[in-house]
């Protein structure tokens, strides 16, 4: 007996049965099913969902709005039959998938019951409707009976023999009053990502932050920065941030827009902010699970989060140099992280050749913490030396006549820098009209 999705071969002169009908509703089902399999590997979800809020705190989970598409590409619409879609919670139930199932079209059973129970798998609802007249004004209606899919509301465990399913709420526990705590973090599967409250608000507030980020951007470039290879990775990074605030602002104006090309924008975002970290590169991300959305889409939020806070992070810190008397300069340091995790590098210009002052400025300069750097120099005790770099460091800019000098951090004495309120520093006589400028460049440990 042949119950596949073969069409019907309709011919002059047949006697009509009942199973020339179903046979054609097999085969305009089987059509619609290749086609949505053929055209899409996530074609199945919610279009509609919510749940009664005030069944909760009587133990029960009911739909008030329900629609989409099941695993095996049966359309569904529950309007009037809504309220019959419940599900009560026992007690002491906890961590439980409630899900919404449909019984599988199984060959040779009857597919229609009138009445079913919550076990019947009958995959159809009998009822009567009247149903008008379209083509005829004013004819009189006609009772017929019609068929609704037999869904129904079910701990996951007891759906898995028999029904195709799709998760609809993850129950954490019935508490003492007897009222359904539900996970807050639960995502269904959805074809539209405004169906999924909890995917809305992750969406919505990722935007927002990225909108903060690119405004932060575009107003540093708009101002003098540092310079060199810092300021053009500040350019990249509002262009791939820019871009994708208005990739995201597109998304979340459209009515129904699927996880699935949102998760695909999202990664590839991801790629591109690991340029801007250094030799992290990208992380190891869970692919997608269309049954289960916030295992995919929380880890990566959380990545980009995380990654954007690091990119967007001033690595190169441009440090003030106050002069004060008798050849003494003070660098104010707020952040003391910076002692620990930074390069500092001293930019100085002389009235003397670039050749001598390399060789003179080591001598010259006597570098310490600001709260010492008098004992430093009335006892004459040796400062932090300093090392002349062959040339521009890359997150800095090329200033005319500077030559760059780098402190030593492997030396004992940058120990007594932590804590200090600033780099305080000395020069003597042998270096004539100096000029500097200190910065410190985050990351480098």
């Amino acid at each position: 007996m042949i119950e596949r999705g073969e069409k019907v071969v309709w011919s002059e002169g047949m006697f009509l049965q009942p199973h020339h009908f179903q046979q054609q509703d097999r085969h305009v089902a089987a059509q619609i099913a290749a086609t949505i399999r053929a055209t899409s590997m996530h074609g199945w979800g919610f279009t509609e969902l919510d749940i009664d809020q005030g069944e909760l705190a009587c133990g029960r989970i009911r739909l008030t709005r329900c629609a989409g598409v099941m695993r095996d590409g049966t359309p569904f619409d529950l309007r009037d039959d809504i309220a019959s879609v419940a599900c009560a919670i026992p007690e002491g139930a906890r961590e439980t998938d409630i899900v919404l199932a449909l019984p599988l079209r199984r060959r040779g059973a009857v597919e229609t019951q009138a009445d079913p129970s919550p076990a019947s798998l009958a995959r159809f609802a009998v009822f009567e409707a009247d149903v008008a007249d379209s083509h005829y004004h004013g004819g009189d209606p006609a009772t017929l009976q019609l068929a609704r899919p037999h869904l129904s509301l079910m701990p996951a465990g007891e759906a898995v023999q028999g029904h195709t399913w799709m998760g609809v709420v993850r129950v954490l526990c019935r508490d003492e009053a007897g009222v359904v705590q539900l996970d807050p973090h639960f995502i269904p599967p959805v074809l539209g990502w405004r169906v999924s409250g909890r995917l809305a608000t992750m969406l919505h507030s990722f935007l927002t932050q990225l909108r903060q980020r690119v405004h932060g951007l575009y107003e540093g470039l708009r101002r003098p920065g540092v310079g060199g290879f810092t300021e053009v990775q500040q350019f990249l990074l509002a262009q791939v941030l820019g871009r994708a605030e208005a990739w995201l602002a597109h998304v979340t104006g459209q009515q129904l827009m699927h996880p699935e090309r949102i998760y695909e924008g999202l990664v590839a975002l991801r790629g591109e902010l690991a340029v801007f970290e250094r030799g992290r590169g990208m992380p190891s991300l869970p692919p997608y699970r269309h049954d289960g959305l916030a295992s995919c889409f929380a880890p990566l939020m959380g990545e980009l989060g995380r990654a954007i806070a690091v990119a967007v992070a001033d690595n190169v810190i441009a440090l003030p140099i106050e002069e004060r008397t008798f050849g003494l300069y003070h660098a104010p340091v707020a952040d003391a992280s910076l002692y620990a995790n930074a390069r500092f590098v001293l930019g100085v210009s002389s009235s003397l050749p670039v050749d001598r002052l390399l060789r003179t400025l080591p001598e010259a300069l006597k570098v310490g913490p600001s709260e010492r750097m008098r004992d430093l120099v009335d006892l004459q005790l040796p400062g932090l030396p300093v090392q002349a770099l062959p040339g521009v460091p890359p997150e800095l800019p090329a200033y005319p006549g500077f030559s760059y000098f780098e402190f030593d951090r492997g030396h004992p004495q940058w120990v007594g820098f932590a804590g200090s309120a600033g780099i305080g520093m000395h020069v003597s006589g042998d270096l004539p009209a100096p000029r500097f400028a200190l910065w410190a460049i985050r990351g480098e440990s």
